[in-house]
């Protein structure tokens, strides 16, 4: 491991040997700039001067594994932020090539540190058809915060909350429960021709997102739901409420 990690093995700047009784182990100088190291509580370390990546699957034989630059930068940029998630076209940004380069990438890393590909548990791949991503370990509300409203978090890449839950909403539903959270936060609701003009939407299709939401934060275990608010029995608006 030392041969590849180390520019001198035998004179470490990372990573040290140690044994107690006839058990050995690895750990890491203490003054090492944290920028250069990461390590995660599952173990897994990345050396972002040497582009290597120690994958601890076994402490008497520990994976070390080269990375080229790109998956490098896939990974710091994913592992610097764990639990939150990054839609294809904001990662993308990050890259001078396309959504499919993006894709070959995520595709090798996996290779290279994971132990099963097909059920990572370091870097993570959503394929929604609707708004694929990434993210570094498990998904967190707090690390995707953008606002919230009762028992929900909103994510800016249109991802949802509920403790440990989350759905996905199109860029208009998500747009929607956006609106109608500002306006009931406000004590306020968000009219039907507000949206029509703003929007350009007919009402049948307004009835549907709306709808729409309320089976996703059912499904996610929310209590906060869409109310249409009325005036001589028609629909003239919605907000938002917590139902108990």
């Amino acid at each position: 491991m030392k041969k590849k990690i180390e520019i001198e093995p035998n004179n470490p700047k990372y990573i040290f040997k140690v044994h107690v009784g006839n058990q050995r182990g690895y750990y890491l100088k203490p003054d090492i700039d944290p920028n250069d190291i990461q390590i995660h509580k599952d173990g897994l370390t990345i050396n972002c001067i040497a582009n290597q990546v120690f994958v601890p699957r076994n402490i008497m034989q520990p994976k070390t594994e080269y990375l080229n630059d790109n998956e490098m930068k896939f990974l710091k940029i994913l592992s610097d932020s764990p639990g939150k998630f990054y839609g294809k076209h904001t990662l993308s940004g990050y890259f001078d090539y396309s959504e499919r380069a993006l894709v070959d990438t995520y595709n090798s890393l996996v290779l290279k540190i994971e132990e099963d590909p097909d059920k990572p548990k370091y870097v993570h791949r959503i394929k929604e058809k609707s708004y694929p991503g990434y993210h570094f370990g498990p998904l967190k509300a707090d690390a995707n915060a953008n606002g919230t409203f009762g028992d929900i978090v909103f994510s800016p890449e249109g991802l949802v909350f509920h403790g440990d839950q989350y759905c996905y909403l199109q860029p208009n539903m998500y747009s929607l429960l956006v609106g109608l959270a500002n306006h009931s936060l406000k004590q306020k609701f968000l009219s039907m021709d507000t949206i029509e003009k703003t929007k350009g939407w007919a009402r049948s299709g307004i009835r549907m997102y709306m709808s729409s939401i309320n089976a996703n934060l059912k499904r996610i275990g929310s209590i906060v739901r869409v109310d249409s608010v009325k005036e001589d029995s028609l629909t003239v608006g919605y907000k938002l409420r917590i139902h108990s």
